[in-house]
């Protein structure tokens, strides 16, 4: 699979992301985290995971970011994709695109169990 994630980065990105849901920060600084992480993992700008373009690493790199707010925050599909310029059936696409993957994959698996 193109850009499977690595299971360290799981590791540090739920360590941080815990710090950051325990403080009680906005959806948009948690939405800002998330992006720079997952954009220094797969060797991305912020702007190529939050921009339209289709490129199969930014798509996928932007479905893990969209992956990781919807278990990490506790704001609507709706309210996370209004962050990235998309619709709630981007976000619930993204959410079953990254499990259907992370099936039988180890890789993806240690990446976002």
């Amino acid at each position: 699979m193109i850009g499977s994630p690595a299971p360290q980065f799981e590791e540090s990105v739920r360590a941080d992301l815990a710090k950051v849901r325990a403080g009680g920060r906005p959806l948009g600084d948690l939405a800002g985290i998330v992006v720079d992480l997952v954009a220094d993992r797969y060797a991305l700008l912020a702007a190529e995971i939050t921009g339209r373009a289709q490129n199969r690493r930014f798509v996928w790199a932007r479905h893990v970011a969209l992956s990781l707010l919807v278990e990490f925050s506790l704001d609507s599909h709706a309210e996370i994709a209004r962050l990235f310029g998309l619709d709630r059936t981007s976000v619930d696409h993204a959410v079953r695109r990254v499990a259907e993957h992370a099936q039988g994959n180890s890789k993806v698996l240690g990446d976002l169990a």
